[in-house]
């Protein structure tokens, strides 16, 4: 008589996805107290970091031990102390595409509340984190200040790598003046300008978008092509530019309010103009590998906190062609972003 397999008896298994997120919060709670800069230079005992850190110094080996198991930091042949590792780095904050903001903003304690609710969103398609709190995440992080800088801060990290992807892939030359809607801190247009010699900027943002962008824009030494401009893109844009670009912005709203933005992108853009939209792109069919897993992931993200959506060809084409635009074509780059060209849409006689 054949009998039957069990469930974990063949095949990988789903338990480390069914834990995942305890070595999330476990990352996070190390990016929150620094463990990767103070591993950076020189091997640590367990006593020296629980110091460094204020921790109680059982309970922090005991953190250490886990996130070796991680391969996030590795203990040394001597017992007690430990090092960083290429992934450990990562979560350093001083070094180029560091992911330290990144894991401090998911693991944050309003992420994980808004997540604890996926059942809400799943069932009704609204946000879980305007039902826990009452608000949505712009006004939330309006009134948390420490909560909005992690998060501008980990927004300008991701952008800053998705940048160099969009550069290398796209011929921005080709335009003299460009305005980088919803933009920031500047990070993504600093990119730009720095690269191309001949364009000039305007970032577009509400003034808590903007916070450091000042800084940011002098520090690139690009103050005379770059121009911060306050406003809400539900309301108008600066019109004239060559190109509008809006980075992340689509998947953050709901189609009714993303062809809001559209059609005031549209109504601001000449006949020759083009809009940008550089975005995560869903493939037509999903498999399991990790560049289909991350864009997924986001959106499931995007349901839990902002009721938003990642979308597909056709749903950007759809969305494009009711605010009266049109694609032009979608650009691959080396990350998981696309960018996607639009222009007004052409009038029949």
């Amino acid at each position: 008589m054949q009998t039957q397999s069990t469930a974990q008896s063949a095949g990988p298994s789903l338990m480390p996805m069914i834990t995942g997120a305890w070595a999330s919060q476990a990352i996070c709670v190390a990016a929150a107290l620094g463990l990767a800069d103070l591993l950076a230079l020189e091997h640590q005992s367990e006593e020296a970091l629980a110091h460094a850190t204020g921790t109680q110094p059982a309970a922090l080996a005991r953190l250490l031990r886990a996130l070796a198991s991680l391969g996030v930091f590795r203990e040394t042949e001597q017992q007690g102390l430990f090092a960083s590792t290429p992934l450990g780095d990562q979560l350093r904050s001083d070094v180029p595409g560091s992911l330290r903001n990144l894991a401090m903003m998911v693991g944050a304690p309003e992420a994980r509340r808004a997540w604890s609710d996926l059942t809400y969103s799943v069932r009704t398609g609204n946000s879980a984190f305007q039902k826990v709190f009452g608000m949505d995440t712009y006004e939330y992080r309006s009134k948390h200040p420490e909560d909005r800088a992690v998060f501008n801060a980990a927004m300008a990290d991701m952008t800053r790598q998705v940048a160099a992807a969009a550069i290398a892939a796209y011929d921005f030359s080709r335009f003299r003046s460009i305005v980088d809607a919803g933009g920031g801190n500047g990070a993504l247009l600093a990119s730009l300008l720095t690269t191309t010699p001949g364009l000039n900027g305007i970032l577009f943002d509400l003034p808590s978008g903007t916070e450091g962008a000042p800084e940011l824009i002098a520090a690139a030494g690009i103050g005379e092509r770059c121009e911060i401009v306050h406003g809400d893109f539900f309301k108008a844009l600066p019109a004239g530019a060559d190109a509008y670009l809006l980075k992340s912005v689509m998947h953050n709203w709901n189609d009714e309010m993303c062809c809001m933005i559209l059609k005031n992108c549209a109504a601001a853009m000449s006949a020759t103009a083009r809009l940008l939209l550089v975005e995560q792109v869903l493939p037509a069919r999903i498999e399991a590998v990790p560049l289909h897993r991350r864009a997924l992931m986001t959106d499931l993200n995007m349901l839990v906190m902002t009721g938003g959506c990642e979308r597909g060809e056709a749903q950007y084409s759809q969305l494009l062609r009711e605010s009266g635009l049109e694609i032009k074509a979608i650009v691959p780059t080396a990350s998981s972003f696309s960018i996607i060209e639009a222009s007004r849409a052409h009038q029949p006689q």
